[in-house]
């Protein structure tokens, strides 16, 4: 079953903590989003406890909102991902509508696992033909026992489509892909 919250990009927006205790219960759930969430758990050998352990004395010692961004950025860049950041509640600049036309692509992680990115955002509803690209992926995903599916959208804004509405017509002799 598809977990919700791998629908969407993984944005983490973190709020302005007033004490050193609601900065620290933030910490924790941008770590725990990640932890359950982020497709690097699956696929790389990062210590994510560790990486909470290095953030925390940065978290208590920021004073500042910007200090305290600053703090969880540095923890998540330990992901090595450009599409998970800390985000400014107000973008300065517009999303980079470049990114938005990513490609669908499957790519194998080892001989057992793949992980099927779909860059779900406006670029990628424009596609002609979605439904069978989405079909012909999940159909290539079957040759694979895992596959862990990124919908993390690069441009951060919400798809007009959903997975859901589109995979019912991809079930190959009427049953459901693995």
């Amino acid at each position: 079953m598809l977990n919700p919250a791998l629908v969407g990009a993984l944005v983490l927006a973190v709020a302005p903590a007033q004490s050193p205790a609601e900065r620290l219960a933030g910490l924790a759930r941008a770590w725990g989003q990640v932890k359950y969430v982020h497709p690097a758990m699956a696929t790389s050998g990062i210590d994510w406890d560790a990486a909470l352990l290095r953030a925390i004395p940065a978290v208590e010692k920021a004073r500042t909102t910007r200090e305290y961004r600053e703090a969880i950025d540095a923890l998540l860049n330990e992901l090595d991902d450009p599409a998970t950041s800390v985000v400014d509640d107000e973008p300065s600049t517009p999303p980079d509508s470049g990114h938005a036309q990513a490609e669908m692509r499957l790519e194998p992680i080892d001989a057992r696992t793949a992980i099927l990115t779909i860059p779900s955002g406006p670029g990628l509803e424009s596609t002609p033909e979605l439904r069978a690209l989405l079909c012909s992926r999940f159909e290539e995903a079957t040759t694979f026992e895992r596959l862990i599916i990124d919908l993390r959208s690069p441009s951060g804004e919400p798809a007009g489509w959903t997975l859901a509405d589109e995979l019912p017509p991809c079930r190959p002799s009427g049953r459901l892909l693995p």
